[in-house]
């Protein structure tokens, strides 16, 4: 056993209101940030351990001032992020950067670890720390072009992200698709490939299988395949007790709402917006299953949740996903853009119970041992230690 704890500085989003009181919190953010939810299982993990000392960094819209809480032995440290959403990237996250850096500088951490490439975290720790590890999550070389932006936003999102990866040094995958990913952008980095702690609420639930429902989890747009959904339902719905509910936010919700009417599904969808933790349990314990119709994903965490939740999932054959789910095993994978082919394997949720169960069942043995946040965490800190060794 090493005579003193590693020292690692991890750079990721985190929802301020899991760990801030409300009155810390601008009010629009309370209740409403994105769950982060990979580094709160990860870091709970880490929290529990002697052998590493971990501060997370945390650029967030939700402060209007640096703040700082504790979760265990396990710092987080929320600093105010001042410009706008529509400003990224083209600012190139130079803002980010000033910020981390005299945070970093004091912190002298043995490790530096930016989480994604979709934002700044990953270019922060690659270009401020000599050791450091990029875990890269949602590619958006991948996803670019089914994203509603202008060009040049797309090409910088592109390019900030291809530097960040070929910078790199070491860099943690989630799935085999992400390992193929980068090996063709930079093939001399060092690998690790490890999924993402399961946060254990989501074990907890005890499905019933009660209503002929389907949850859709996650932001409402066409990258996800909300279109392929709600055509998908329109083809596959017989009886007046199936439902669909969208838990999710999106700019686009009238769009969606509207076609939900055109296709005669008004009083069979639900759009409720993005919910709390505790809201999305209930609404899983009751669920056939889990529905994403994406054109491209990288690893996306709910498919994970909804196994840990005992819940069947129906997904498109796209990016990493067929790493994810087992076709047949734990749910069932259709074509991407294949409405029909999703509707069909939708109507066998639907009539099916005891299937949903089965499904469910595998599936929430698989991601229990998989993705048990003990073993990520241990795997985490080996790595660590391993880098610090070698690059001393």
């Amino acid at each position: 056993m090493d005579a003193s704890p590693i020292n690692v500085a991890l750079l990721s989003a985190f929802p301020a209101t899991e760990l801030l009181p409300e009155t810390m919190v601008k009010p629009r953010y309370r209740g409403r940030e994105h769950p982060a939810s990979w580094v709160r299982a990860l870091s709970g993990a880490l929290s529990e351990r002697r052998d590493i000392r971990a501060t997370v960094l945390v650029d967030s819209r939700a402060v209007s001032r640096e703040r700082r809480a504790r979760m265990g032995r396990v710092e987080f440290v929320f600093l105010p992020k001042i410009e706008p959403l529509r400003m990224s990237p083209y600012h190139l996250h130079v803002p980010q950067l000033l910020r981390f850096r005299r945070r970093l500088s004091a912190l002298n951490a043995d490790i530096v670890h930016g989480f994604g490439t979709e934002g700044g975290n990953g270019l922060c720790a690659v270009l401020l720390a000599k050791r450091h590890v990029l875990t890269v999550q949602g590619i958006r070389s991948e996803l670019h072009p089914f994203k509603d932006a202008g060009r040049l936003k797309k090409r910088l999102w592109v390019l900030l992200e291809r530097y960040a990866v070929r910078r790199a040094r070491v860099l943690v995958c989630q799935s085999e698709f992400g390992r193929a990913w980068v090996e063709r952008v930079n093939p001399l980095a060092r690998l690790f490939v490890m999924p993402n702690a399961v946060n254990t609420e989501f074990l907890h639930v005890k499905p019933t299988f009660s209503e002929k429902k389907l949850l859709c989890v996650g932001a409402l747009s066409r990258t996800k395949g909300t279109d392929t959904i709600l055509r998908a339902f329109s083809r596959c719905r017989k009886e007046a007790g199936e439902r669909l509910v969208f838990l999710g936010a999106s700019p686009a919700l009238s769009e969606y709402r509207r076609m939900a009417d055109r296709c005669g599904l008004s009083h069979h969808v639900t759009f409720s917006g993005q919910v709390c933790r505790d809201d999305l349990l209930e609404e899983m314990r009751t669920a056939r299953g889990i529905v994403l119709g994406s054109r491209m994903d990288t690893s996306p965490n709910v498919i994970t949740e909804a196994h840990a939740a005992g819940l069947p999932v129906i997904a498109t054959r796209a990016g990493g996903i067929p790493d994810l789910v087992e076709h047949g095993k734990d749910g069932f994978l259709a074509a991407v853009e294949d409405a029909e082919d999703l509707a069909g394997k939708m109507r066998i949720l639907f009539e099916n119970p005891s299937l949903c169960a089965q499904l469910g069942h595998a599936g929430r043995a698989k991601v229990s041992v998989a993705n048990d946040p003990d073993r990520i965490a241990g795997q985490h800190v080996e790595m660590y230690k391993e880098l610090a060794r070698a690059q001393a």
